[in-house]
């Protein structure tokens, strides 16, 4: 009866593991496509160049 329920509190690590890997490669999917998101608009960009410009002063 003890290895059954070891085994079954190896499973339910597991299945906790593996769903805390799930949530963080969904977050970061969705930071990745934010991201690319606003590399893509014009203002952000000019934004970035002005940091950069200021940065390098």
């Amino acid at each position: 009866m003890k290895k059954i329920q070891q085994a079954t509190d190896i499973v339910r690590l597991l299945n906790a593991v593996l769903m805390g890997v799930s949530i963080g490669l969904t977050v970061a999917k969705s930071v990745r496509e934010t991201f690319r998101e606003m590399a893509d608009d014009p203002e952000f960009r000019a934004k970035v160049a002005a940091a950069r410009a200021a940065k390098d002063n």
